[in-house]
């Protein structure tokens, strides 16, 4: 069975836009029930920050993958000669 690698692409932008959304849920919550001052904005900003980060780069290594190429399901199970199936 082949199917395109472009589905694992699908798959992660999915997961890509659920985490999105938990992450500004997370953002509102830090900025509005936080004391106000550094003790919210610091690690509101290193959370946006970080999460930036390893998103860019990220979309920088998915920007060289062939999305063309096919996975072959069949090759990753092969009998072998001293299990009896």
């Amino acid at each position: 069975m082949r199917i395109p690698i472009s589905i694992f692409l699908a798959i992660w932008a999915v997961f890509i836009f659920i985490f999105f959304g938990a992450s500004c849920i997370s953002v509102y919550q830090m900025k509005k029930f936080a004391i106000r001052g550094k003790g919210a904005t610091v690690p509101t900003v290193m959370f946006v920050s970080v999460c930036s980060v390893v998103l860019i780069l990220t979309l920088l290594y998915l920007l060289t993958v062939d999305w063309n190429q096919m996975f072959q399901l069949g090759d990753l199970v092969t009998p072998s000669p001293y299990l009896s199936l």
